[in-house]
């Protein structure tokens, strides 16, 4: 019992470290990369037949994501839509401390989160494939000593496509042209 009430404060420790630190994220954000290295990494991507123009609206509107997303609960964010903005957000029940890390119109949403239980870099790229077709791709990288005991990719894989689908619903889609990721 002793060798592991011994271990408690060495966990503790461990769990307060991150694989990478938060600065260090940062700039991998804002090279719109996610943590390759991380414990969890996942990525969606679906295509679907509305202006691209229409879908970065969406997404940037962050204040609004409770309102089409099925996987946040909340957010609260004030000002412009700018890299450095910070906000708050609930996500399956997680809330999170986050600073948006590039804004590129019609183009990338990258977006570092202090979360409970480490970091992470959630990065959406949007793309035009033709005037009325959009290609989005969500990454997701989770860092932290208790990443990888709390999350698995396929289950993070999964959260990302609901948001994608929630999207696709929020947006009035019809036709979704293909699925991969």
């Amino acid at each position: 019992m002793k060798s592991i009430l011994a271990l408690i404060p060495i966990l503790f420790i461990l769990s307060c470290s991150d694989t990478l630190d938060y600065d260090k994220l940062l700039v991998i954000a804002k090279n719109k990369q996610i943590h390759g290295d991380a414990p969890v990494r996942a990525e969606a991507s679906i295509m679907l037949k509305v202006p691209a123009y229409i879908v970065w609206k969406r997404v940037t509107e962050i204040q609004n994501w409770q309102n089409w997303s099925s996987v946040v609960s909340e957010t609260a964010i004030r000002g412009t839509l700018n890299p450095g903005r910070k906000f708050t957000w609930i996500m399956n029940e997680e809330e999170f401390n986050s600073e948006i890390a590039v804004f590129e119109p019609m183009s990338s949403l990258s977006i570092i989160s202090n979360g409970p239980w480490g970091n992470n870099i959630l990065l959406w790229n949007i793309s035009s494939f033709n005037e009325n077709t959009t290609i989005i791709l969500v990454k997701e990288s989770i860092d932290g000593f208790w990443a990888n005991w709390l999350y698995s990719p396929e289950e993070r894989k999964e959260s990302l496509e609901q948001w994608l689908k929630d999207l696709k619903n929020s947006l009035g889609e019809v036709q979704v042209l293909d699925s991969f990721g």
